[in-house]
């Protein structure tokens, strides 16, 4: 008998093997979830501050406000740059959020600049939809509970925000970020999702 050959018990303890690897490689997803759902919560209550007191509109918080996505863009190349020196290999699940992610902001970039020409309010009372729409889908793929359940809050908190005041729906926008990226992020720490 030949010794190169595999028998069938010595070709599925290898097909498991590779399967409980791949079900160690984690993504790092927590860590993009927490930072964007923080910059994206506190945008927005900043804004409803400002809404608040439209005094406000030319002081340090709309600056600080606006600085925040910069700040954003930095923390996730730096994120990024962590993750390509640690993985050994690309989970499946990074490129669903990758693939989810880049068409939620694509689609919230098209309302965010088609609403400056009809109503510029357009882009926040549905953030709460696209971001719960994206969260949704990603945690329904991983089976990551947390993120379905704060997903499912997202998209109810923007039928809240279609009758609402300016105010109102950017604290409603700020509330989606907590429920849907924040909460779901610290959920996921120590996960493989």
């Amino acid at each position: 008998m030949d010794n190169n050959t595999f028998s069938a018990k010595q070709a599925i303890e290898t097909i498991e093997a590779g399967i409980n690897h791949a079900a160690t490689v984690r993504t790092g997803a927590a860590r993009y979830y927490l930072i964007w759902g923080s910059i994206l919560c506190a945008h927005f209550a900043l804004q409803a501050l400002i809404r608040h007191n439209p005094s406000w509109h030319v002081s340090i918080l709309n600056n600080c406000s606006l600085l925040l996505f910069p700040l954003g863009g930095l923390l996730s190349a730096w994120q990024k740059k962590t993750d390509k020196q640690h993985e050994t290999a690309i989970p499946h699940f990074e490129n669903i959020y990758f693939a989810v992610f880049v068409g939620f902001a694509l689609a919230y970039a098209v309302l965010f600049v088609s609403s400056l020409r009809t109503n510029p309010m357009l882009a926040v009372v549905y953030f709460p939809l696209l971001i719960g729409l994206a969260v949704f889908i990603t945690g329904y793929l991983t089976k990551h509970k947390a993120s379905v359940v704060g997903g499912v809050l997202s998209i109810l908190l923007c039928g809240i925000s279609v009758g609402a005041t300016a105010e109102t729906s950017y604290w409603l926008a700020s509330l989606a970020a907590l429920v849907a990226c924040f909460i779901p992020g610290l959920l996921m720490k120590g996960r493989h999702v």
